[in-house]
């Protein structure tokens, strides 16, 4: 399972439950680019290294969670039902 919501403090996050491997990371947009905040855990490195060995998984998620991010008022409508 891979999902990519708004968590409690309004940061987009994504949480990631696959082949054993449970973890979060959030994604933290500034000037110059974005911060990928739990993307040092234990669990988020071995994933890496094991199960994601070309980087697409992981690449790909943050890519999509930085488009979120640009968008200047991704906080008032994302999750939302529509």
């Amino acid at each position: 399972m891979i999902k990519i919501y708004k968590n409690e403090n309004d940061e987009l996050e994504c949480h990631v439950n696959y082949a054993g491997y449970d973890f979060k990371f959030q994604c933290i947009k500034d000037n110059y680019g974005a911060i990928f905040e739990g993307s040092n855990s234990t669990e988020y490195r071995e994933f890496e290294s094991y199960i994601d060995v070309d980087n697409e998984v992981l690449r790909n998620l943050q890519d999509v969670m930085y488009n979120i991010a640009s968008v200047c008022n991704w906080r008032e409508s994302f999750g939302e039902e529509r």
